[in-house]
């Protein structure tokens, strides 16, 4: 997600934007990592789990995304690098989803620390597996942030109402934006996270973009969840 027209749209709106640095296809941002459909063979078989050898690849990091304070100047900003042991390679710690999660939360603390942030304005965001740990993550912080995004969220578990819920209490706002015809994270499995956002009668957006597969809605879904971002704050 960390890319030139992620960095520029930012700027753009006036958001820092931020990412952790370890990323590692295995840490998953402390969310739960469920089994994906049955859809042949190869990556993205049946019951084969995001993350692992048969799940779906090129799951990028989740972001978060500040408004600095009207009187704070200076550009947005973008962190990336490596994961622990490389892309989930090496040997992995027991607790790595705990330490994914950390990770994120580390990122957030050292911007608000470093950056005369707007509170009522911090944002998170992700794709694929981001997408999954950005649901997580508001649901589990849902007063720490203003609004919550995911694109083709890789999100197999089945307490999605659970999930759901601290958000709706907190009256955090969800956008989700998926390719129609995602090969890796069927955009059916959205469809049942906007079927219980409906039921939990929540404030959320659903964008599902026609002709579009699993890597190209990293950017096409970038610009409309800006303007989702800036109609919300604490």
């Amino acid at each position: 997600m960390m890319g030139k027209t992620a960095i520029d749209l930012a700027e753009e709106a006036g958001y820092i934007l931020v990412a952790p640095m370890g990323y590692n296809t295995g840490g998953w941002y402390g969310s739960p990592v469920g089994a994906g459909p049955g859809r042949g063979k190869g990556k993205g078989a049946p019951d084969a789990a995001p993350g692992t050898p048969n799940g779906p690849p090129n799951a990028a990091p989740n972001a978060a995304t500040a408004a600095p304070d009207a009187a704070a100047k200076g550009p947005g900003g973008a962190a990336k690098g490596k994961g622990f042991g490389g892309f989930g390679g090496g040997n992995q710690p027991a607790n790595l989803r705990e330490l994914s999660e950390k990770d994120t939360m580390n990122v957030i603390a050292m911007v608000r620390k470093e950056f005369k942030v707007d509170d009522k304005r911090i944002y998170i965001m992700g794709h694929s597996m981001g997408g999954a740990g950005a649901l997580y993550l508001g649901s589990k912080y849902p007063h720490m942030f203003a609004a919550v995004a995911a694109e083709a969220p890789a999100a197999f578990w089945q307490t999605r109402k659970e999930t759901l819920q601290p958000m709706k209490d907190a009256k955090v706002p969800v956008m989700i934006v998926h390719g129609d015809i995602d090969e890796v994270v069927p955009v059916t499995n959205t469809h049942a996270w906007v079927d219980d956002m409906k039921e939990l009668k929540m404030k959320y957006e659903f964008i599902e973009q026609p002709g579009i597969t699993h890597g190209p809605v990293i950017e096409s879904g970038l610009k409309p969840i800006y303007e989702f971002f800036a109609k919300h704050k604490k």
